[in-house]
Order: structure tokens, then sequence, then C-alpha cells
């Protein structure tokens, strides 16, 4: 599978993804196929600031509780990339993004307020230092 988008500046081709999120509108359409838990929390579709074909983006707002967002797939053999792309405007509790088979965790990521870190058997490791209000991209 793949998508072209094309604008007056770039061209963007995206080839080979299993999934693939994009949102081009702010109908409050939430991706397919995930599914949200909310202790509090608030999830929606928000306008982003920016010029490029992506102009919409999902918030998930955490300043009243905690959210867990899940998306299953289908299990995938050979090289396999996993990505995205996080932001948050204030220093908040962790954010963590991890890739599981089943129920055993075969990648994780933590951004705790102060520095991002990756689990090792149980142990984090800092990597890189966190600032607020700045996208990152965990591939």
């Amino acid at each position: 599978k793949g998508k072209v988008a094309l604008t007056n500046q770039r061209v963007y081709l995206h080839k080979g993804f299993i999934v693939l999120e994009d949102f081009f509108n702010n109908q409050q359409i939430k991706p397919i196929g995930w599914e949200f838990q909310k202790n509090g929390g608030t999830v929606s579709v928000y306008t982003a600031n920016n010029r490029n074909t992506d102009r919409y983006s999902m918030q998930m707002n955490t300043s009243q509780g905690a959210i867990k967002a899940t998306k299953k797939i289908n299990s995938e053999s050979g090289h396999l990339i996993f990505e995205t792309s996080i932001l948050q405007q204030k220093r908040r509790d962790a954010v963590t993004i991890s890739v599981n088979n089943g129920n055993n965790s075969v990648m994780s990521v933590t951004a705790d307020g102060t520095s991002f870190k990756y689990a090792t058997d149980g142990n984090y490791t800092s990597f890189y230092d966190y600032m607020e209000n700045m996208w990152y991209v965990v591939r």
C-alpha cells in the first residue's frame, strides 16, 4: 500500500506502511481501529499550525487524568520499523510508547518530563534530555 500527497512546495511519498495515520479534516473523526481508555483525560482532533499536508493532529489531553491508546495490528515478519511523533506542551506525568507482542513488551520508550528512557528487562536507561513544547520523533 502507498500514498502520495502533492503540495505546491513538496512531494510526500509514503509506501510500505502497515499503519499510516493522518488527518485531513477536523471533524473529530478518530483513527479507525484505535481504542482509547480514558481516566479523566480527553481525546480530540485539532488544527495544527503548519502548512504540510497533515494539517490536523490527535490531541490526548492528560491534564485531568490518564489516557491509554491502543492499536492492534496483525503479526508481521521481517524488518519492521515503528515511528511516531509526540509533543508535550507542558511537563506532565510520563508518556510511554510501547510496541507489544501480545502481553510481552518488545520496545518501550518513556518521556518523564526530564529525559527520554528506554526499557530493558524492566530497567529504564536515560538516553536523551527532554524539553517541553518540542516535537519528537520516536523511531
